[in-house]
């Protein structure tokens, strides 16, 4: 396509949403992909597009359209009738790859294999072994099982895996699936509504009273909950759907936006995913209960991790503490000792240092 800046390319692909609103459309940056599930629905869908295109003044590079092909590559995917797959290229590239000799080499290899996470299962499994390399306790030693593991990524991927499309004629809920499987990679027959409802309401009852908190508690929670005028946005958001676009979200819940999919709303208190969003009314008490113990920064994080959540838990969290004036004193209390220094001596073995030891008589 021949457009001048990244902002006209802004401009023309919202241009395009705005029309298109029948769906079979997809803009990114300068591409413009169209498809249809029979041959009529395509070429409807992609007159639209260019009579779209005219309106607006866009112009098409014709030695760059590809036209009523069955699979095209697009965003680093192979799209077509059976599902989706890697791009050939980035599957050669990963082939290719030596193993690393250093972490920031395994550092890029876990980079550009996450790329095919969603191709490669149980990959958390398979990396593991090279994984461990990154933490600092582990020196860099590239043993056997890391290269095992190395070539079991490459074994995986070369089989051009391909993920299918969701049916959603099959059934993806029942007895032992709580947690919807989005791929109905294991469908089963569900019996009743009744018994789906039992399930889900279970599961939500578990993921609540994981979350430590006295009945007592959760239900100032769901009162606050119900008062507080940011939740009862999100809340809406969460039960009608949110929109399309970030800049069409309101104001007060902009900084959810980014982890919208983990929000849910279960008896009037809001999770995401199995923390407890705690009202702004209750965060102050929550931060005084958190630090009882005069924990330090980190344990307190990782203490409030467990079960509650709100935006900007953590900054609030090295302020509390920082301020706190019984860690001050303690702070103070418990300065180190400075280092002796000892002298330099002249000459070889002058002086000489040893453990500390005990020599049986």
């Amino acid at each position: 396509m021949d457009i001048g800046s990244y902002a006209w390319i802004k401009r023309a692909n919202s241009l395009l949403r705005l029309t298109l609103h029948s769906g079979g459309v997809e803009t990114d940056i300068d591409d413009i992909l169209v498809w249809g599930t029979t041959r009529k629905e395509h070429d409807d869908r992609l007159r639209s597009v260019l009579n779209r295109c005219q309106e607006v003044g866009l112009t098409l590079n014709a030695e760059k359209c590809k036209f009523r092909v069955k699979e095209v590559t697009y965003i680093g995917h192979t799209l077509s009738a059976d599902g989706v797959r890697p791009d050939q290229e980035k599957i050669r590239a990963i082939k290719e790859m030596p193993a690393p000799i250093d972490k920031k080499g395994v550092q890029r290899l876990l980079g550009t294999i996450n790329y095919l996470a969603k191709f490669v299962p149980n990959m958390s499994a398979v990396t593991e072994p090279i994984r461990k390399l990154l933490k600092e306790e582990h020196e860099f030693i590239w043993t056997h099982e890391q290269q095992q593991a190395f070539e079991k990524l490459k074994d995986i991927i070369t089989k051009n895996p391909v993920l299918s499309f969701y049916d959603v004629s099959k059934p993806v809920t029942g007895k032992d699936l709580v947690v919807p499987d989005m791929l109905s990679r294991a469908p089963i027959k569900i019996n009743t509504n009744n018994e789906v409802e039992n399930d889900i309401e279970c599961f939500v009852n578990m993921v609540i009273r994981n979350t430590s908190m006295s009945d007592r508690n959760l239900e100032q929670i769901m009162e606050e909950t119900s008062k507080d005028d940011t939740l009862q946005t999100l809340t809406r958001l969460i039960t009608d759907g949110w929109p399309d676009e970030k800049n069409e979200v309101p104001k007060e819940v902009f900084e959810y936006w980014n982890f919208r999919d983990e929000l849910s709303n279960v008896n009037g208190i809001i999770l995401k995913g199995e923390k407890i969003i705690i009202p702004t009314s209750m965060r102050k008490n929550m931060l005084n209960k958190l630090h009882e113990g005069h924990l330090g920064i980190e344990k307190t994080r990782k203490l409030a991790r467990n079960s509650i959540f709100w935006p900007g838990i953590n900054a609030q969290i090295t302020d509390f503490i920082s301020k706190c004036s019984v860690c001050l004193e303690s702070r103070r209390s418990n300065t180190k000792e400075p280092m002796a220094e000892s002298e330099t001596p002249e000459l070889p073995w002058m002086t000489v240092g040893t453990d500390i030891f005990l020599l049986e008589q």
